[in-house]
């Protein structure tokens, strides 16, 4: 092998390098032509063109200088080739401006010799260092002792060619100091020369580009230096002239040589075997040939001194030795030459059985396909793909017969194309029969070789896609199916829905299912009994519907059924389900009765508008109306019920994100029913909606429970009335008044209820006595023992409790026993039927005697008659409320009622 080049990258080329290197060459040229083109004509005076000339001088050199600096900071941690040829370029540049002191400063032509001479004659060191620093490859000993031989023949060649135009007139013409002078110039740029040529041999050809622009550079600055010694000496020299064309080209070249960008295809840090090209092989024979025709056309001036004959032996003694020394170095690069192209072969051998291997153990199944259709190969990892080798895979049409019926169109669409051309890859997922009989999903691709000029047709994969389908499979049945039970969930119920609505064929029904009482179940006996309860129940109702009718799991303990047929078969159907869920179910020895609450929506004909968002809704409506008229029931509604639901659904979207202006209270006076004197007052909401009027508070209260929204509104209530309190105590300080106000037990449950009522009842300046806070006999049921605590700390604290509605529960006495209340309200659904009925005379007797003997306020609800009054305050009760007395009013108007107080008229006469 010649020689290994050992190239390492450059630094990154600046951004914009190439893009603006066409116009730098296109610059130069225009700067070349331009002073060629001027220095052609008379145009300018004598003074003119030698102050011109003398800027050339200086400038090309600096510009050179500056382009090559850059180029070094580019490539310094390379090499410093071009750090040195910016140090020649500056010398030659000093030497410019010695000549332009003495033409410009001093008036008068530039001696020979002179101290110019010494810039440019000095620059050929640094330039000479600069063209050993760069780069250049390895070789063996032959090819570097030709290296060697073939510097010593071109700088023979070139001092023969020299001393036969240059040397010999100058040795023998001058003498002295000036005879030196004169030879420094050719010596100094035969050095330059050899130097090129040297390192034209050994270059690395991957920078061709930049290498030959340089070189060109230095031989033409080389040249122009011979010539103007020559005409030095001849007399005919004069600035201004052509000759200065040569100079500014010289380094112009240089700078652009600089500049000029970094191939992309540079090798880095890649030993690259480059043995010598045809230019650095014909050198030494161009060298040997125009130092001969110049020996033969000079031959009278070189006899007149018989060393350069003598010198013409030695070269050709050289050049035999040289030619000896390259048929060696020829053999030794055929050795190392057939050596790499074995160990190439080897390599390329090896990399064949190397993707063999792996094509071969590939789990995918790779095969070529012509262009008729011809299986040409297949690989055999398709035995464990498919578990055999089909003897149909050798044509498209035999493949075809492994896949699934259902994607044979599929995959014909994606390979047909591709096999004509049409299209360069197509991709499909289609199922393959296995050797066992069934089908395994695969991914297959297709991509066209139409061009290539080994394999022309395209390269079929197959990848199998199995464990993909079945996690696919898995998720979307986790996404439309109860993890628990497997039933499907609301998603999938409401897609069939959807459908149903669409299709618009038949009558069906939405049963909504909640199972009561069920968190007693988790409570006692764990959740993962409740959790096979669950289980159990979705079992039963999976068996009770008939085919086409949907049973799905919404969610905690709610279920829901999708039937068909008439009201009458879907009610039936309900019932159905309910009676399977009060079965009993028995786990693991242990009996559980459970009871269910159902809503039902029934369809007749579908509206355009309905969706399954609003038919789940209208359920929702009636399985809430289930739970609170008695649980275990079932409400069924349609038609013009339907609509009521609708509003209902209207009323609770609304009432979700409560507008706080829509939103009045009103006051009802709480009198001694003895004297008249008004006591205090109850707070009452009322909603007045834009669309709708007013809404009942029997309507929009469930809902806002229901919903959540209650907590905000009862704030709001708060807030409103205590304000309100202040007001009243502010226009009648002697006149001390009690509020009642209406809180839902689900307040009671956020954090720090009590503090808040507090800090109110401070903010407001009233008496924490001042403030009732009244709660339903109902609601205590549901969440009783949170209502204890939360009362116990409000009483602790002066605040007053009253049990509304009362006898209307179950538990009324268990209640008041731990429940620390101050006021009884007996209901009104007692008052009104005091008249008549002895019985409920009793009751009401009953219930005053024992606030009595607790030591409990008592208020009568919904007097409305003087006799009622009467018999009421003849059982003991002292207060009392209703339209008798005053209907719920207006803020404004209770100062009126307490202008009628007798004990008010007396203090103010």
């Amino acid at each position: 092998m010649h020689g290994v080049i050992e190239a390492r990258p450059d630094f990154p080329d600046p951004p914009g390098l190439a893009r603006r290197y066409p116009a730098w060459l296109a610059c130069a040229a225009v700067a070349v032509l331009a002073y060629v083109a001027w220095l052609s004509t008379d145009i300018g005076t004598p003074y003119l063109r030698r102050v011109v000339s003398d800027m050339v001088f200086i400038v090309a050199p600096l510009l050179a200088a500056t382009s090559t600096w850059t180029a070094h900071r580019r490539r310094r941690e390379r090499h410093h080739g071009w750090a040195w040829i910016c140090a020649g370029c500056v010398t030659w540049a000093v030497g410019g401006i010695i000549w332009a002191v003495y033409e410009l400063g001093l008036d008068q032509v530039a001696p020979f010799p002179s101290f110019a001479d010494l810039g440019f004659v000095l620059y050929a060191i640094p330039i000479a260092i600069g063209l050993t620093r760069f780069p250049t490859g390895t070789s063996t000993l032959w090819s570097r002792l030709r290296i060697s031989l073939d510097t010593v023949v071109m700088t023979g060649c070139l001092l023969l060619t020299s001393a036969a135009w240059v040397l010999a007139p100058i040795v023998s013409s001058a003498s002295g100091f000036t005879r030196i002078d004169a030879l420094a110039y050719p010596l100094a740029d035969v050095a330059i020369a050899t130097a090129v040529l040297a390192r034209s041999i050994t270059f690395v050809r991957s920078r061709r580009v930049i290498w030959m622009t340089l070189a060109a550079g230095l031989l033409v600055e080389a040249l122009t230096d011979s010539v103007y010694v020559s005409r030095v000496f001849s007399a005919t020299f004069e600035p201004g002239h052509l000759l200065d064309v040569g100079w500014l080209l010289s380094f112009t070249l240089i700078a652009i040589a600089a500049q000029t960008p970094s191939p992309a295809t540079a090798l880095e840090r890649a030993k690259v075997p480059e043995p010598p090209g045809l230019l650095g092989q014909l050198l030494p024979y161009l060298c040997i040939g125009v130092a001969a025709w110049s020996f033969v056309v000079r031959r009278s001036e070189l006899q007149l001194h018989g060393f350069y004959t003598w010198f013409v032996v030695v070269l050709i003694i050289v050049a035999v030795a040289r030619q000896v020394v390259v048929t060696a170095d020829h053999a030794a690069v055929t050795r190392d030459l057939s050596a790499a192209v074995k160990r190439r072969t080897a390599d390329l051998k090896r990399r064949e059985q190397w993707w063999r291997d792996i094509v071969q153990n590939l789990s995918d199944v790779v095969m070529v396909i012509d262009r008729e259709g011809e299986v040409q190969y297949c690989s055999p990892s398709v035995l464990g793909a498919l578990g055999h080798w089909p003897r149909e895979l050798h044509t498209t049409d035999g493949l075809r017969t492994q896949v699934h019926p259902d994607d044979v169109d599929a995959v014909l669409k994606r390979i047909v194309p591709v096999l004509t051309g049409a299209q360069q890859r197509g991709k499909v997922e289609a199922r393959v029969r296995r050797a066992d009989g069934s089908y395994a999903w695969f991914e297959i691709t297709v991509v066209g070789q139409l061009t290539e000029k080994a394999l022309q047709g395209a390269v079929l994969t197959l990848h199998d896609v199995t464990e993909r389908h079945e996690l696919t499979d898995r998720l979307a049945h986790q996404a439309y199916h109860d993890a628990l039970t497997g039933l499907p969930n609301r998603a999938m119920l409401m897609q069939r829905i959807d459908e149903e609505l669409l299709q618009g064929t038949g009558q069906f029904a939405l049963v909504l299912i909640d199972l009561d009482d069920f968190k007693l179940i988790n409570d006692s006996h764990g959740h993962a009994s409740g959790d096979l309860v669950l289980e159990a129940i979705g079992e039963r109702l999976r068996d009770t519907v008939r085919d086409g009718e949907v049973i799905g799991r919404l969610g905690g303990d709610e279920f829901a059924v999708l039937l068909h047929g008439s009201a009458e078969a879907v009610h039936q159907g309900a019932e159905r389900v309910a009676e399977q869920i009060a079965r009993p179910v028995v786990i693991a020895g242990r009996t559980f009765l459970v009871s269910s609450s159902i809503g039902v929506v029934w369809v007749d004909t579908p509206d355009e508008n309905e969706t399954s968002s609003t038919l789940f809704s209208h359920a929702d409506i009636a399985l809430y109306d289930a739970k609170v008229r008695d649980k275990g029931g079932i409400v069924f509604i349609q038609g013009a019920q339907r609509e009521d639901a609708a509003r209902q659904v209207h009323l609770r979207e609304q009432i979700a994100q409560p507008r706080l202006d829509q939103f009045t209270l009103v006051y009802q006076p709480v009198v001694d029913l003895k004297t008249g004197i008004v006591r205090g007052v109850e707070a009452l909401l009322r909603w007045t909606h834009p669309e709708l009027g007013p809404i009942s508070p029997v309507d929009f209260i469930p809902l806002a429970e229901h919903g959540g929204s209650i907590r905000k509104l009862g704030w709001h209530v708060i807030n409103t009335a205590m304000e309100q309190l202040a007001e009243w105590q502010a226009y009648a300080p002697h006149h001390r008044l009690a509020i009642g106000i209406n809180v839902s037990v689900s307040q009671l449950d956020e954090p720090l209820f009590a503090e808040r009522v507090l800090e109110q009842i401070e903010r407001h300046g009233l008496m924490p006595d001042q403030i009732v806070l009244e709660l339903t006999e109902q609601a205590l049921s549901r969440d009783f023992e949170t209502a204890v605590s939360v009362v116990a700390e409000l009483r602790a604290a002066g605040v007053s409790v009253a049990v509304d509605d009362y006898g209307t529960g179950y538990s009324s006495l268990r209640y008041l026993h731990r429940f620390d209340a101050d006021v009884v309200k007996i209901d009104r659904s007692f008052i009104a039927k005091l008249e008549g009925s002895e019985h409920t005379q009793k009751i009401v007797r009953s219930v005053v005697d024992m606030a009595v003997s607790l030591d409990l306020q008592c208020i009568a609800e919904g007097i409305e008659t003087p006799e009622q009054r009467r018999i009421v305050q003849e059982l003991g009760c002292e207060l009392g409320q209703g339209y008798l007395f005053a209907k719920p009013v207006l803020p404004a108007e209770i100062p009126a009622l307490l202008d009628c107080d007798p004990a008010r008229r007396q203090q103010t006469a």
